[in-house]
């Protein structure tokens, strides 16, 4: 990916010019590898304006640049951007694009303002929407459609939030999660610290279908007050030091149950938060979660 310009990297995907940051995706459609990414093509400093680049491997090696996959729309929820996001393939087989739409607060058309309990006060507002391939017929994806509804269009009323971005796909439906994708959002508590929330579907294109399942985990003031692009992932556990492969010990590490997002919980621990009698400031857990039934979108 060179091009002839000994300052660019050989295997590493850059664009011709411009800002970059985020990778996101990427996904392998129709024999092809896709990654998008954070851009800015007329400058060189992050600014408002991001859309998202696209490139496309065979080999992730060599790298084709293609028109940017999504860019902000005038009047819209993502006005003043597009920000970071993931990409998936949905049940039926329809790559997806998941990605923050934000609109300056200053903006005469950025139509009405949250209601005051979903407020965070930011210069800018943030919207959850996605984008589908316009052809799905077309290995290399170029066009895509937005949807102009959010898929949640409001965060969580009166949890004092500090941002509320970076959709990110972390389990897809399966018996283990009663067949609901499960996604989290990079979030955080003022004067608390960040933090991840969590949201359940079984629909990522239905908005009705979406619901706040609480917070994973939360910060303690020095780890920054807002988690941005929560990304995880799940890895096969390595025998502890001083194990052997093929003893006793290892087989009883390999052996042992993955845990599911359902039980990340008892992982990370008990969060602090700043009010206790908030109900949305409680430690995720799947009883808390049961007995929630906020949907993530308000009037």
């Amino acid at each position: 990916m060179s091009d002839n310009n000994y300052d660019k990297p050989l295997y590493h995907v850059a664009p011709q010019q411009g800002w970059v940051n985020d990778p996101n995706g990427p996904f392998m459609y129709c024999g092809k590898y896709h990654l998008f990414y954070q851009h800015l093509p007329e400058g060189c400093e992050w600014a408002f304006g991001l859309v998202w680049g696209h490139s496309v491997s065979s080999d992730l090696i060599h790298w084709e640049h293609l028109p940017h996959a999504v860019v902000p729309t005038e009047k819209s929820l993502d006005a003043a951007g597009c920000f970071s996001g993931c990409a998936t393939i949905d049940t039926d087989g329809t790559p997806i694009i998941l990605y923050t739409g934000v609109r300056l607060r200053t903006d005469p058309d950025a139509q009405p303002l949250p209601p005051k309990e979903c407020d965070l006060n930011l210069p800018f507002i943030e919207s959850q929407l996605f984008a589908i391939p316009t052809n799905t017929d077309d290995a290399l994806l170029i066009h895509w459609t937005k949807e102009p509804k959010p898929f949640i269009g409001l965060p969580p009323p009166h949890m004092n939030l500090t941002g509320w971005r970076d959709p990110f796909v972390i389990e897809r439906p399966c018996e283990a999660n009663n067949h609901e994708w499960v996604v989290l959002m990079g979030s955080g508590i003022k004067e608390v610290g960040g933090a991840t929330i969590v949201y359940r579907t079984r629909q990522l294109r239905d908005p009705s279908s979406w619901r706040y399942d609480g917070l994973l985990c939360v910060g303690e003031g020095n780890t920054g007050a807002v988690w941005e692009c929560p990304l995880l992932v799940e890895l096969n556990p390595l025998p502890a030091a001083g194990i052997h492969l093929g003893s006793s010990a290892h087989d009883r590490l390999a052996s042992k149950k993955r845990h599911s997002i359902s039980q990340l919980a008892n992982l990370v621990g008990s969060p602090k938060a700043a009010d206790q009698q908030q109900q949305h400031q409680q430690p995720w857990s799947p009883a808390a979660a049961a007995a929630s039934d906020n949907n993530g979108n308000w009037p």
